[in-house]
């Protein structure tokens, strides 16, 4: 399989253009002379817009199939976004949108089609941006994934790590962090939840893990956190389950204690009883002595 990006960056101005709201479906075409070169070749792979808030924008994008086989393509879109720190590069992922997502505003007629070598598809991309939307960047992107008929294939991904960025949060939210590695030439695309339990009893909480891909020969990692935990001892499971990979699951511990104000509240309460008892006793003894 293959992954390709196409790039959309949405940011909000005042630039104003009216244009119909349809969505056609993927138009597939022949390009004559295409020589198999074993790749793809995409078409406008990066795209900046300037819209407004309430304004529809049709796009395209074009990928040619020069593999010399018949390919498979789907069509997923994800958020983009830079790790904190001094992490590398963007990250893609389809799991909740963040803050800056484009991806809710995104939509597509066709997520999946059929090419022959030496056809080229055409797929429009409709971008709405709602009403009220506030001034700033969005970004989007849109991914192909290749499946190649009929080619060798070697699957081998595990569950790489389950862990809390904490073992004690002082309040809440709990973040937890999921970790795959794909070792095979396939992407595989795992799912499952988070269910979160307490170790005296209750109701337990469950976080939904949506689908997310993770490519040939890489590692991806993918953060999830739970909110309204009162103070106690937890146990977190994480089960996961991807094509044609057997479910497999985790489970870490973990202490939600009071937040940071509320443990300084509780020792200026403590220390004040403890001087109150103190100046009970020392004239307690006073009188006692008379």
């Amino acid at each position: 399989m293959i992954r390709m990006k196409f790039f959309l960056k949405g940011f909000l101005f005042s630039l104003f253009l009216i244009l119909p709201f349809s969505i056609q479906a993927a138009k597939i075409e022949n390009v004559a002379g295409t020589p198999v070169s074993e790749d793809f070749l995409l078409e406008k792979g990066k795209t900046e817009l300037i819209l407004s808030p309430g304004q529809l924008v049709n796009e395209e994008i074009s990928i040619i199939n020069r593999s010399g086989k018949r390919v498979e393509f789907r069509l997923v879109m994800e958020d983009v976004f830079a790790g904190k720190g001094y992490a590398p590069g963007l990250t893609f992922s389809d799991a909740g949108p963040g803050p800056y997502s484009l991806r809710p505003f995104i939509s597509l007629k066709d997520d999946s089609f059929y090419l022959e070598h030496g056809q080229k598809a055409t797929i429009p991309v409709s971008i709405k941006i709602p009403d009220g939307a506030k001034a700033g960047g969005l970004y989007g992107a849109v991914t192909f994934i290749a499946s190649v008929s009929g080619a060798d294939s070697g699957l081998d991904a595990r569950f790489e790590s389950f862990t809390s960025l904490n073992k004690i949060f002082l309040g809440t939210p709990a973040v937890f962090e999921v970790g795959f590695a794909n070792e095979g030439n396939i992407a595989v695309s795992p799912n499952g939840k988070i269910v979160v339990s307490s170790m005296v009893g209750g109701t337990d909480k469950e976080i939904a893990v949506d689908q997310f891909y993770v490519m040939p020969e890489s590692s991806r990692r993918q953060q999830y956190s739970v909110d309204d935990l009162p103070s106690g001892l937890y146990k977190a499971r994480a089960e996961l389950q991807a094509s044609e990979i057997s479910s497999v699951s985790s489970e870490i511990y973990f202490c939600v204690l009071p937040a940071l104000s509320r443990i300084i509240l509780a020792g200026i309460i403590v220390l004040i009883l403890i001087f109150l008892v103190f100046r009970f006793l020392k004239a307690y003894k006073k009188k006692s002595l008379k």
